[in-house]
This record gives C-alpha cells, sequence and structure tokens, in this order.
C-alpha cells in the first residue's frame, strides 16, 4: 500500500525556481555592491545561501533531480558564492581569481562525482573485465 508520492506536473519547476531566485540574489548583490551599497548586498548572499539548500532538497524530495537543474546550481553557485562575495570582499582583482578557483571546483566536483549504474555506461575496459 506504500505507493511512491506523486506530485503534479507542475512541481517539476520548483527546484529550478529556487535556483534562478538564488541566481538573481546574486546578480542583486553584484549591482548593490557596484553601487557601493555593501550593507545591502551582504543579506542578499544570504538570502542566495538559504535558496541554495533549498532548490537541491526539494528537486530529490519531488524527484524531479536533472541534468539541467545540477548545470543550473552550478552557474548560480558561481554568481551568488563567487563573484557576488568577491567583489563585496576584495574588488574586481581578486574577484577574477576567486571565480577561476569556483569554476574549476565545480568543474572537479562533477567530473569525480559517483555516477549511478543507469546512467555509467561501459567503456572498453568494463567490457574487458566482464569477458
Amino acid at each position: 500500500m506504500n505507493s511512491p508520492r506523486r506530485f503534479r506536473r507542475g512541481a517539476s519547476i520548483l527546484p529550478s525556481l529556487f535556483t534562478t531566485g538564488n541566481l538573481f540574489l546574486g546578480f542583486w548583490a553584484i549591482i548593490k555592491t557596484l553601487d557601493g551599497r555593501y550593507a545591502e548586498a551582504a543579506p542578499l548572499v544570504a538570502g542566495a545561501i538559504v535558496l541554495d539548500l533549498l532548490d537541491g532538497r526539494i528537486a530529490r524530495l519531488t524527484g524531479t533531480a536533472s541534468e539541467f537543474g545540477a548545470q543550473l546550481d552550478s552557474l548560480s553557485d558561481a554568481i551568488s558564492f563567487g563573484v557576488a562575495p568577491a567583489l563585496l570582499g576584495w574588488g574586481l582583482t581578486c574577484c577574477f581569481l576567486l571565480l577561476t578557483v569556483v569554476a574549476l571546483r565545480v568543474i572537479l566536483a562533477r567530473e569525480f562525482e559517483p555516477r549511478d549504474s543507469k546512467s555509467h555506461q561501459p567503456d572498453q575496459a568494463d567490457e574487458a573485465t566482464v569477458t
């Protein structure tokens, strides 16, 4: 009698809305920082943290996690937690350096994340061990 939860079709867009909100707050923090309103920019980064925590949980809860959502989340994280805080704290030169480090970290995290058995396609080495 325990059937999996079924959500309405509109639930699939919900995690992406949270991720887009995260991106918007990061972008808005950049605008405020460039305008010299640092006290207004810092809480926007904090709001982006909250939205970032929620988007992944909502995607897993609704069963709507996707590759597009993961890539959008990476982009949003680079803006909200790479560019915005760097500008807020150090200015343009250090912002570029920090953004480079954050981008490399995201690339490495994606490259070395474990893959589930459904999406893993065996290569020649895998076939050799099977035969």
